[in-house]
């Protein structure tokens, strides 16, 4: 389950998945089939003020049925073969017209049907029974699969980690530029956060508490080499003071009749001891300069690299956004071509029902002859051998179970014969070329 909690937008949006023992009990609680509810916070008194948002015939069950029986999915209990959101009317429209509460739950709700796809829509009931109005929207998380060539139950890649976390921005986005003038605040604020993200927020504090550690490190570093920038200006200050002393020493020097200088053992033993002193002053400063020299050439690198690190980071950003723009634009065009497919084949399956046919009683294998020459009629070649083959397995079959039985089937099969023919040719020829 992900949950939101908002202060200022949304109060709670949450999505939960059900197995199929638990279809018919999310069926009486969501259209209130009972007067007996658990739920102390349900008003039965007002429960005539709750509807359902999705017009197809029947009840919920009943489209759940009918919607299973027309996709693939494994017969284990434990398959998720329902999901349903609930959107909570956000705290900015508490106190408006039952007008404008109605105008986002509609808006909520054409926003899930196209996300979900609105033939696996089982229900979108707005429930204003209850303490806050808030809407359950229950549907099949249907997905193709692209290497059966069919539709599938799949709640797993459905409702992915990438999806929980894109939902409620992509959501805020669509009420925003759909319904303005009512909703304005939006769900996203500072105080908005997915449990998906509090482990990120966890981690990234773990990070952000090391880098204040490293950043206390680096000031008692500074600190520390403050303080050897404060003993070198000593150290000059001690330089002139080593030449007032050195003058102090010319002062007491003595003249001999000759002219020589002459000092005596006393003064010559404190002077001594006095240049010593420097001798050793002067092989620490020198080694104290290098050691900081070492550190800044040091610094210096970590700056470049983490000058380096920060743009191509950047630069990674770009490309990730440039990436995304492209799968967006590739998901909308996906998006029109799948509308075109669905009209195609509503258009399909009425002419076929005039003709006193069900499509849904036609087994798999029939079902892939079809689709075989389908994209043969429409030049779409196997991409192998291995493919070309398996298509025209599936065309012999159909011939020999007597499931297909047209001219259309047998040009469908001469015609992948000679796609096999002409890829066993290619092949010999590179054979002969090498």
């Amino acid at each position: 389950m992900l949950n939101v909690r908002n202060g200022g937008g949304l109060s709670m949006a949450h999505v939960q998945k059900f197995s199929r023992g638990a279809v018919g009990g999310l069926s009486s609680h969501i259209e209130r089939k009972t007067k007996n509810h658990s739920n102390k916070d349900i008003d039965t008194e007002r429960t005539h003020e709750n509807y359902d948002l999705c017009e197809k015939d029947g009840d919920m069950t009943s489209r759940y049925k009918e919607r299973l029986d027309e996709v693939h999915c494994l017969n284990r209990k434990d398959v998720k073969v329902m999901a349903d959101w609930v959107v909570t009317l956000p705290e900015e429209l508490k106190d408006t017209s039952p007008e404008s509460q109605k105008k986002f739950f509609e808006e909520t709700y054409d926003f899930l049907s196209e996300r979900y796809g609105k033939e696996n829509v089982l229900a979108g009931v707005v429930h204003n029974d209850e303490t806050t109005p808030h809407m359950h929207f229950a549907f099949m998380p249907v997905t193709y699969d692209e290497k059966k060539q069919r539709e599938k139950v799949s709640a797993k890649e459905v409702l992915n980690r990438n999806e929980l976390k894109s939902f409620h921005q992509d959501l805020d986005n669509h009420l925003k530029e759909r319904i303005p003038h009512i909703y304005q605040k939006g769900i996203l604020n500072d105080k908005t956060i997915g449990v998906d993200d509090v482990a990120t927020l966890k981690e990234k504090s773990k990070e952000i508490e090391q880098l204040n550690k490293n950043m206390d490190k680096k000031k008692r570093n500074l600190n520390n080499e403050i303080k050897k920038v404060n003993n070198l200006e000593g150290k000059l200050k001690n330089v002139y003071d080593t030449r007032k002393k050195l003058d102090e020493f010319e002062n007491k020097l003595g003249k001999t009749i000759l002219g020589k200088r002459t000092m005596s053992s006393k003064d010559l033993n404190e002077l001594k001891k006095f240049v010593t002193g420097i001798q050793k002053s002067s092989v620490k400063s020198v080694i104290a300069a290098e050691q900081l020299e070492k550190q800044n050439m040091d610094l210096t690198k970590k700056l470049e690299s983490t000058t380096k690190q920060r743009d191509l980071s950047d630069e990674r950003k770009k490309e990730l956004i440039s990436d995304i723009n492209h799968l967006e634009k590739r998901y909308e065009r996906l998006q029109n071509q799948n509308d075109r497919l669905e009209s195609h084949l509503t258009v399909a399956d009425s002419k076929l029902k005039d003709l006193g046919y069900d499509r849904s009683k036609m087994s798999e294998i029939e079902y892939k002859g079809h689709l075989v020459m389908n994209r043969l009629d429409e030049g779409i070649k196997p991409r192998n051998e291995k493919v070309a083959k398996n298509w025209l397995g599936i065309l012999e079959e159909n011939k020999n179970k007597k499931l297909i039985n047209s001219d259309r089937l047998n040009q469908a099969m001469e015609q992948l014969q000679k796609i096999i023919q002409k890829m066993i040719s290619k092949i010999k020829d590179i054979g002969l070329s090498l």
